[in-house]
């Protein structure tokens, strides 16, 4: 747009803004002339004057505000609820919201106010995860180990483990260095490093301020920041945003308690304690309910809630499995057979999702039985698990021990040469009395005289039947996803089903010698092994 088009366009571009903003219609620009034939800069209709040069143009600037229009204003103040504009007909002030501005201009304007974070990098140091006895684990740093503890450093303590408390070998990990060390070691720790060039001065020392400014931002403490970004200012630090990190420090420094409150919030989070976290960001609302760090305080909610999300969809699948597994293991030594049944069927799922719910609450209060539900269901792809119905894959009948087989006609390769008769023979043999056995059981009246059920299940033993158990659930329960089923044949009839039984005949019974087909009493005909994958 062309200067003279400008000038033609400008009070309409600017009416209908100020009318919105409950500004006067009388707004200066900054090296606008009045517009030719309006009397003296008096807009017909309005009654306002209009394009009437300010006094001292370099306090005017030129914004543009978020749906693209332009407007001339002197500029007064920026606050939290917006930048403070002067009323040039009458000087008062008008207010106008920071999401009504260009979002570069808001944050050009945010950053000179000091009223924007400037993204820092949080430092971290390396430590040690600890797993202890019962599933959980601690965090710190290992500075002295001995034949019967662990000492690990945190921030402000040294806590002394027992090695009797520790179930695995410590791992390190990347944690925030607030963490391990207090602000005053990690600063005192790093002025050492910068002693030599603070006491040369001249440029080297302007270098050291900056680095132990940016390194106190790092700490939040911007009491420290806001001395080093002076003393590197008055010695000629030359840096595109020193202004705007003054201007921060300066704001930040003047509500050095809040800011520290806000840390300690941040410090519990980082170390998984969100219902603390959550109570204190609501006791600085209430104790502060005007802080200028209330946008802080809203990103550091924020970062709580989603931290809290990925900590719980973590969490419930992890004691999801450990609960399944420890309550079918403490099942299988005291339930019996049908009993074990009927309680997988409708009460382990209950059981495993109350236990869910209640460890959780330490991290999220108040949780119920619904969104532990939710968030097992919408759990992510992890780590397959798998169980087997083991020697007691018979348990489930012919039918559904061999659900998912493959066809064995199916896959045979066409055979280039003469087949093996014998082998085809046996095969034969073996179909037909399989085939005269499961009509014989269909025949008879198995009721009248029924297979002690559970003293078979009792003669299992423990393991093999909480195996059983947890692949019956896996498969059967509804809560897990079934990733595949294997197969492995009996290891004593080879997958078969039957024994082929050599005879040698007897003179005094007149019993003829030859060979006889007889049941597995292993797999009981089933000829399998069955075994489940799940998540």
């Amino acid at each position: 747009m062309n200067r003279r088009l400008f000038r033609l366009l400008a009070p309409a571009l600017l009416l209908p803004l100020a009318a919105a903003l409950a500004l006067p219609t009388a707004v200066r620009f900054a090296n606008a002339p009045a517009v030719a034939g309006q009397g003296g800069g008096v807009v017909p209709g309005r009654g306002g004057p209009m394009g009437v040069a300010p006094e001292d143009p370099t306090a005017v600037e030129l914004l543009q505000l978020s749906d693209g229009r332009l407007l001339w204003a002197e500029l007064v103040e920026g606050t939290d609820a917006g930048l403070e504009l002067r009323r040039l007909d009458q000087g008062g002030r008008v207010t106008l919201p920071w999401r009504m501005l260009a979002p570069a201009v808001e944050r050009d304007l945010r950053l000179r106010y000091g009223l924007l974070d400037i993204d820092s990098e949080e430092l971290f140091v390396t430590a040690q995860r600890v797993p202890l006895v019962g599933g959980r684990d601690t965090i710190g740093l290992i500075v002295e180990r001995t034949d019967e503890a662990l000492h690990l450093k945190t921030a402000g303590s040294l806590l002394v483990l027992p090695l009797t408390r520790i179930s695995g070998g410590a791992t390190d990990i990347e944690v925030p260095a607030r963490e391990i060390f207090t602000r005053d070691e990690l600063y005192q720790s790093r002025l050492a490093d910068w002693t030599e060039a603070l006491s040369e001065g001249g440029a080297k020392a302007a270098k050291a301020h900056e680095s132990l400014a940016l390194f106190s931002e790092q700490l939040y403490d911007f009491v420290r920041a806001l001395e080093h970004w002076r003393a590197a200012s008055e010695l000629g630090l030359e840096r595109a945003d020193l202004s705007s990190r003054l201007a921060q420090a300066e704001r930040k420094a003047a509500v050095q308690e809040q800011v520290d409150q806000l840390d300690a919030i941040d410090t519990l989070r980082a170390r998984g304690k969100y219902a603390e976290a959550k109570l204190g960001l609501d006791s600085f609302l209430t104790r502060y309910p005007r802080s200028p760090l209330l946008e802080d305080r809203a990103k550091l909610a924020t970062k709580v809630e989603k931290d809290l999300g990925r900590a719980l969809d973590k969490l419930v699948p992890q004691r999801w499995h450990f609960w399944t597994q420890r309550l079918i293991r403490d099942a299988a030594r005291t339930r019996g057979y049908q009993e074990s049944l009927t309680w997988l069927d409708e009460g382990l799922s209950e059981e495993v999702v109350a236990n869910v719910v209640e460890e959780v609450q330490e991290l999220a209060p108040g949780l119920g039985a619904a969104d532990v539900r939710a968030r097992w269901a919408a759990r992510p792809k992890g780590r397959p698990h798998s169980a087997t119905y083991g020697n007691a894959t018979w348990l489930l009948g012919p039918e559904k021990a061999r659900a998912g087989l493959a066809d064995p006609e199916a896959e045979k390769p066409e055979e280039a040469g003469e087949k093996d008769a014998e082998r085809n023979a046996i095969e034969e043999r073996v179909k037909r009395y399989l085939k005269n056995q499961e009509q014989a059981s269909r025949s008879s009246n198995t009721s009248a005289d029924p297979e002690d059920m559970e003293l078979i299940w009792k003669d299992f033993g423990s393991n093999v039947r909480a195996q059983w158990m947890l692949a019956y659930y896996a498969e059967n329960g509804g809560d897990m996803k079934l990733e595949r089923v294997g197969f492995a044949n009996c290891r004593t009839c080879g997958g078969v089903g039957v024994l082929e039984v050599l005879s040698t005949g007897s003179a005094a019974s007149g019993a003829d010698s030859g060979t006889r087909l007889t049941p597995c009493p292993l797999c009981r005909q089933v000829g399998l092994v069955r075994r489940v994958h799940y998540r």
